[in-house]
C-alpha cells in the first residue's frame, strides 16, 4: 500500500489519484467516507462505528516537487553542503 501511496507522487492539492485509491481502501472495509472536506476536493474524513474511543489520524498523501521517492537502488553522493531533496532519502 506505501508503494502504491508513493507511486502517485502528485503535488500538493492534486492528489486524485491518492485520494480515490484510498478513499476505495476504506469504504471496502466498511468505512463511511465524506469527501472535500474545507472546501478542498482531495480531502477526506473516515469514519467507522460510533461511540468510544475515538480514535484520529492524519496524512500528508502529497509529493515535493523533485522529490525523490526511490525505493531501490544506489544511493547518491552528496557533497557536505548539499541538502537532501526529500526526507525520504534521508530515511534511505
Amino acid at each position: 500500500m506505501n508503494d502504491q501511496v508513493f507511486s502517485f507522487a502528485e503535488l500538493g492539492f492534486q492528489e486524485f489519484e491518492t485520494s480515490k485509491y484510498l478513499k476505495d481502501i476504506l469504504r471496502k472495509n466498511g468505512f463511511a467516507v465524506d469527501e472535500g472536506i474545507a472546501g478542498i476536493p482531495t480531502a477526506f474524513m473516515a469514519t467507522w462505528g460510533s461511540g468510544k474511543p475515538v480514535i484520529a489520524l492524519g496524512s500528508d498523501i502529497d509529493s515535493s516537487s523533485g522529490s525523490s521517492t526511490r525505493r531501490y537502488g544506489r544511493r547518491q553522493k552528496r557533497s557536505r553542503n548539499q541538502r537532501p531533496l526529500s526526507n525520504v532519502d534521508e530515511c534511505m
